[in-house]
């Protein structure tokens, strides 16, 4: 009976909530393979994704199974508030050929660097895709958590290329913000130099916000457009250390308004602690 029910579920074309459920009892009881291809069938065909579909692709994995999209699935499907070890064989799979989207390669990559230890032959056959993929992320003023681990692995200010040299600017003065305070909905950023007001949303207390000088103000807003200044507590992290390379900065984009916000600032410090 349980062939037979197996056999019929792999063939209907669209995902049944209900049918999973029964499979999924099944192979939690038996651990069958046929039961695992069925399943993973039904999931890689409607794209399932979420981490509780995780489990049947990793142990797809783990018993070697075949299924085109099986190892885009098996990292798509991941946990990616941490960097779980991925097995040998989907990293060089990724590494030949795949179809993640830049959030899943960033992820991707700052996992391989994370766990290199355990990986070191893989790590180093993904540094050149993964340098590329700095720079082309540089060149984009992308900033998150797992490029952040990008920037820290390859980043360094003797080796910049002067393909992105002049893109520097759009990550250097950028600070990540943490605030757990769960009634703001966004962070508003103004400085008295500039016209320009950055509001940016925070999602699961955090936010990323361009730092340009000492004057730079931080107000919070809720969900009801209510702001507050001084009263939430908060804190910055910088993604690189913006001084390493200003000068690169100042030869590459002399003229871009930050540089010059930047060299203003400076300028006035020296005078200040001059006089």
């Amino acid at each position: 009976v349980i062939d037979e029910f197996i056999r019929l579920a792999g063939s209907f074309k669209e995902f049944d909530t209900k049918i999973f459920g029964i499979m999924e009892a099944i192979y939690d009881k038996s651990k069958n393979e046929e039961v695992l291809k069925s399943i993973c069938s039904m999931l890689i065909s409607a794209n399932k994704l979420d981490y509780r579909y995780h489990r049947f692709y990793r142990d797809a994995v783990d018993k070697s199974l075949k299924f085109i999209g099986l190892n885009e699935c098996f990292v798509k499907s991941m946990n990616f508030s941490r960097y779980d070890l991925i097995p040998q064989s989907v990293l060089m799979y990724l590494n030949y050929k795949n179809t993640l989207s830049e959030k899943e390669l960033a992820y991707l990559y700052a996992n391989v660097i994370y766990n290199k230890a355990h990986h070191m032959k893989v790590y180093h056959e993904y540094c050149t895709t993964m340098q590329d993929f700095m720079e082309n992320m540089i060149i984009k003023g992308k900033v998150s958590d797992d490029l952040t681990v990008l920037y820290d692995e390859f980043l360094d200010p003797e080796t910049v290329s002067p393909l992105y040299a002049s893109k520097l600017i759009n990550i250097i003065f950028r600070r990540k913000l943490v605030c757990f305070n769960k009634g703001v909905r966004a962070v508003i950023v103004t400085h008295q130099e500039l016209e320009e007001v950055q509001r940016v949303p925070i999602v699961n207390g955090e936010a990323y916000v361009e730092i340009l000088s000492n004057t730079a103000s931080i107000i919070f807003e809720d969900g009801e457009g209510n702001r507050y200044a001084g009263s939430i507590p908060y804190r910055l992290e910088r993604i690189v250390d913006e001084k390493a390379y200003m000068k690169i900065c100042c030869q590459h984009s002399p003229r871009d308004y930050r540089v010059l916000l930047h060299n203003y600032e400076a300028l006035g410090d020296f005078t200040y602690k001059r006089a």
